[in-house]
């Protein structure tokens, strides 16, 4: 489980976000940014991380998942390629 922690799920979360945005300059589809942007608020609320690597406490994983939520609504909502 040592891919767990919070410094490589952000990694991977912020390579999806480049990945995303540079098929969407590629192919001029902006539906590839606002797909790696819902993945990357999905992979919060699946699973929720500390950022000190702590053991979440109930609200704070709440939270977590909450801003994950909100991230990928705005990736839905939002028209970022366009």
């Amino acid at each position: 489980m040592k891919d767990t922690f919070f410094k490589h799920q952000f990694r991977n979360a912020i390579l999806i976000i480049i990945t995303g945005v540079v098929l969407s300059h590629l192919f001029k589809i902006g539906l590839f940014s606002n797909i790696a942007w819902l993945i990357y608020g999905l992979i919060y609320v699946i699973h929720p991380l500390d950022l000190n690597n702590q053991p979440l406490t109930p609200k704070g994983a709440v939270a977590v998942r909450i801003a994950g939520a909100v991230i990928a609504i705005i990736g839905v909502l939002t028209r970022f390629g366009v």
